[in-house]
């Protein structure tokens, strides 16, 4: 940046001078009682006064660019803050999701132990039942011929 302003100042430094010396080798010695000197001094002071404006100009953009810098930065800081309350939301919501699954699951485990523990029972109890039967039959069967006959056709003795 201060290249391109030292730049534009030897410009105008340069075309200055040609537009005085432009109209010809004749007005070196200046116009009707003006000395070269004087019109050298004008036109650096001239110089002095744009050098003045383009530090102006320059100090002017700096501190634009200052301010959009520390615009942007505040900008990425929001964005930044914004993205880590989103990352925490989902978050969030994932481990919501995952504990609502492990609990059905802890349900459904529960609800058919629960639910298959009586059937258990019933069965014992039938079993149980069912091998008293046998016994008591078989005890007849050594007294009932016919009834010993027809167990031992169906395999139970």
């Amino acid at each position: 940046m201060k290249h391109l302003f030292n730049t534009l100042k030897i410009l105008l430094i340069v075309g200055l001078t040609l537009s005085t010396t432009a109209s010809g080798q004749s007005r070196l010695t200046g116009t009707v009682g003006q000395p070269n000197e004087e019109r050298l001094i004008r036109v650096e002071e001239g110089v002095k006064n744009l050098e003045k404006r383009l530090d102006a100009v320059e100090a002017s953009l700096n501190k634009r660019m200052d301010d959009l810098r520390t615009d942007m930065n505040g900008r990425f800081s929001d964005l930044n803050g914004r993205l880590d309350e989103l990352r925490a939301t989902v978050l969030t919501g994932f481990g919501v999701l995952f504990a609502g699954m492990f609990a059905l699951v802890g349900f459904v485990i529960w609800d058919r132990r629960t639910a298959l523990a009586p059937v258990a029972k019933q069965t014992r109890d039938l079993y149980a039942n069912q091998e008293k039967i046998l016994a008591a039959l078989r005890e007849h069967a050594k007294h009932d011929e016919k009834l010993m006959e027809f167990m031992k056709h169906e395999g139970l003795l």
